[in-house]
Order: C-alpha cells, then structure tokens, then sequence
C-alpha cells in the first residue's frame, strides 16, 4: 500500500481505510478525491454529534443484547429511551426516531446473531488480498437472512440504499462472512431525514456488486486522476487545491463578481505575499456574498424551487427541512426568582455565565441610579473605571498586558497615469 492509501486513526479513535465503505460514494464521484485529514467546521461538529449518539446506541444494544440473555422482555426502543436520559430534547427525539424505527427487527429468537459496531473487511476476490474496510452499526443475522443497520445522524439525504456504495461494500463483505446468508438486507436510518433500505440478493447481485466496487477502487489505485469538483469535494484534502475545483471557483465568480481567482486554496501551497493578500481579500469578500447565497436560496426553496445543479457526473440538490428552533432563556433575575426553591444562591450563580460587559453596566447603572436618587451628579466613566478597579484588585478581573494583533483592509488611492 502506498503513502497516498495508508490507514488513518480518525477522530472516533478507530482505524479509517483512505478507500473505506464511507468513502466509496466520493470515490466514485471523483477517483482523484482522498480523505482529508480536517474536514470544514460544520462537518466536524455533525461527526461529534453522530459519535456521541453512536455510542448511546452501542450501549444501549448491547444493553438489550444482555437482557434478552438473561430472558429479558424489554423492547429496543425501552432500553434506548433509558439510555438517552440527561440528553437534549432533540438528541432524544432523534434516539427515539431510530428505536422506533430498527424496533421490528429486534426480535429474540435462538437463531439470532447480533453483532454491534464491528471492523469488516473487504478482500479481492481473485487475489485474496485486503481491498478495503469498514464499520456497521449493528448486524442480525438469522438463518440464511441477514440485515445491516446504519444510524445516520446528519440533516441531510443520502444516496438510496439501493445505490449507495457503502451498502455494497457492506453487502459484499457480510456475504464473505457469513457465507449461508443468501438474501441481505441494508437498512440506513435517518432521524432527520428519509431514511432508506434494499434487500440484495446474492445471486442476482453479487456479482455485479463486487465488479463495481473493485472497480472504484482500481480508479483510484492509478496514477490517473479524473477530477469533478462537486459536494463531494467536502471530504477530500486536495479540495483546497484542485483544478477542477478551482475551475468551478473561476465559473462562480464570472458571475457573482470579475474577480482574480488564486491559484490555489491550500495555504500550504501560498507562495508570496501577495497570494497570501489575494486569499484573504477572497475570504473577507465571500464572506457576506455567502450569506446572501444562502438566504435567497431558502427563500426560493421554501417558495417551491428546485434548487438541483449538475457538477460533473454528481448531481446536486438543496432540500427544505425543519428543525427545532433553540431554546432560550429568559431574564436572570426572572429565572432565580422562579427556581429559587430549588436550589441554593450559591449553586445559581455557579450555573451562571457573567460576562464583564454584561457586569459591569449593570453596576454602572445600579450606582448612577442610587447617586441620582441621592440628588447627587453621578460620573458613569468614572464609576466604570473605580468598578473595575475593585474587581482587578480583589483578582476578580485580570488583563493581560500588551496587544494582540489583527489585521483590517484599508483603502489605497488607485494610481493615477502619467
């Protein structure tokens, strides 16, 4: 295996083949594509939150694996109820959709095997060697009937059991397994979203499988690369510095604005100062045209549009969905008025979050209040100052010395020509 396929630990502390089941679908959308090591922010936080909700239902199968042992007559979606306890209203929502949903198939019987969050390999039929790997969530196997299940939680579609690569490669690898099993079933599960399942038959489909999936992986084996910017350029590590994505960049901007595109989006690869300069201006400026983006196409997809765009061989579409609006709370004063019974002052304001802006005007007022009631002339700045002062010296309030820098965009007058 070469330097550009080796095994990663990725930030669920499990191993990741860099042609992992998870990966197929990208791979086939670009062969050139390959996994990046830091994935844009608001893939980061869904992994977090899929990871956390993974493991409540790891435990919480296991957990029913272990009653039913013991001759227990709970349901799944009971244990995962238990289990999801001390969560966030819509993380329970969303355990409680997937229990809901998986519940039909959790049935006791002396045929059943169970297996939970397991590596599965994938090996080349003809040589025999590894070709790649992957994880499910929870497999059942009865008899010559078999079922995988994969919790998605993301607040996006998906590709179709029936096409997504990732049901293949877990299909292929559990008949390899588990060589009586003649009819599998794929079941990906979405509590946010329409989740979706296919039954594959090993003598119709495996064959075809096997030749698809080992193909998509000899793609991307050679030295080759066919490059197609798309959605998929999210989980690859040269998205910062691709042709094909920074053609698509350069198409975009002949619209929105005529502005010189940089040569590359990858800071490793900045040359000059001047790239430098130019990557920034870009992401100052791209900054507010993004929101707009975003704001007119919701408008227009909640107005009926079809928001659907075809980026090389990967179609695109941007759907409506819902979800709960965040809580928040009310007035200080208001919320320790109405739970002060159930707890101490002590305990309160341990649990509350203050802020020195925050602070330090409402003390300025409160004392410029008293001093006005008094008929005295109050100085707020002064007040302000001797405020902070009391704080600093009790060591309530620290300020480190010197500055820190940034940077800010001045104006220079264009020059003129002789």
């Amino acid at each position: 295996m070469s330097d550009e396929t080796q095994v990663r630990v990725g930030s669920d502390g499990r191993e990741h083949h860099p042609y992992g089941f998870s990966f197929l679908g990208v791979l086939d959308a670009c062969s050139g594509a390959r996994r990046t090591v830091e994935a844009p922010q608001n893939l980061v936080d869904a992994g977090e939150r899929g990871t956390e909700l993974h493991e409540v239902m790891r435990k919480a199968v296991l957990q029913w694996v272990a009653e039913v042992e013991k001759g227990g007559a709970r349901t799944i979606d009971e244990v995962v109820a238990e289990c999801s306890r001390g969560l966030e209203p819509d993380e329970i929502r969303s355990l409680a959709r997937i229990a809901e949903e998986v519940k039909p198939y959790f049935v006791a019987d002396e045929n059943l095997v169970i297996g939970v969050e397991e590596k599965i390999n994938l090996n080349n039929p003809e040589t025999g060697t590894l070709a790649s790997f992957g994880y499910y969530d929870v497999l059942l196997v009865r008899g010559p009937n078999a079922l995988v299940i994969d919790y998605k939680f993301v607040r996006r579609e998906i590709t179709e059991a029936k096409k997504n690569r990732q049901g293949h490669a877990l299909a292929l690898a559990v008949w390899a397994d588990f060589p009586d099993v003649t009819d599998l079933t794929v079941l990906f599960t979405l509590p946010d979203c329409t989740s979706t399942i296919h039954q594959f038959r090993r003598m119709m489909d495996q064959p075809r499988l096997e030749q698809e999936v080992l193909e998509i992986i000899e793609r991307a084996e050679r030295p080759w690369k066919v490059l197609h910017a798309g959605e998929h350029c999210n989980y690859c590590r040269f998205r910062g510095d691709c042709p094909a994505s920074i053609k698509a960049m350069q198409d975009l901007m002949t619209v929105v604005a005529p502005m010189i595109v940089p040569a590359s989006f990858d800071p490793t690869k900045v040359k000059s100062d001047e790239q430098l300069a130019l990557l920034r201006y870009w992401v100052s400026t791209l900054e507010p045209v993004m929101q707009q983006i975003k704001e007119m196409a919701l408008k227009r997809a909640v107005a009926g549009g079809d928001l659907t765009v075809r980026l090389g061989i990967e179609q695109v579409q941007f759907k409506v969905f819902s979800r709960r609006a965040p809580r928040k709370l009310g007035e200080a004063i208001d919320i320790w008025n109405a739970i002060k019974h159930w707890m101490s002052p002590e305990a309160f304001i341990t649990a509350a979050s203050v802020n020195i802006s925050g602070l330090t005007r409402v003390a300025v007022q409160v004392l410029v209040d008293r001093l006005l009631s008094e008929g005295k002339k109050p100085n707020a700045t002064q007040i302000e100052k001797d405020f902070c002062a009391m704080l600093q010296k009790k060591g309530l309030l620290a300020q480190e010395e010197g500055s820190f820098p940034f940077l800010k965009r001045i104006k220079i007058k264009p020059e003129l020509n002789p």
